[in-house]
């Protein structure tokens, strides 16, 4: 296989982790009967990079797509 599908295969695990942790911590959140502000902040930096993630996956499989038919 191509180094770029490796590369978004390892990507689109992480992103679905963090996906996932996000939505941990805003259950959390809602769960909470004090302050849940941490929580918010964590899970709103965790789905922006579980955004990313998912950005630069789409990228890397378009790259390594493309580059397989060339090679």
């Amino acid at each position: 296989m191509n180094g770029w599908i490796w590369y978004a295969t390892i990507l689109l695990v992480f992103a679905i982790g963090l996906t996932a942790f996000s939505m941990v911590c805003i259950h959390r959140s809602n769960m909470s009967i004090s302050d849940d502000r941490p929580y918010r902040i964590i899970a709103t930096v965790a789905g922006v990079l579980a955004t990313g993630c998912f950005i630069v996956t789409i990228v890397a499989l378009g790259i390594g797509v493309t580059s397989h038919g060339i090679q």
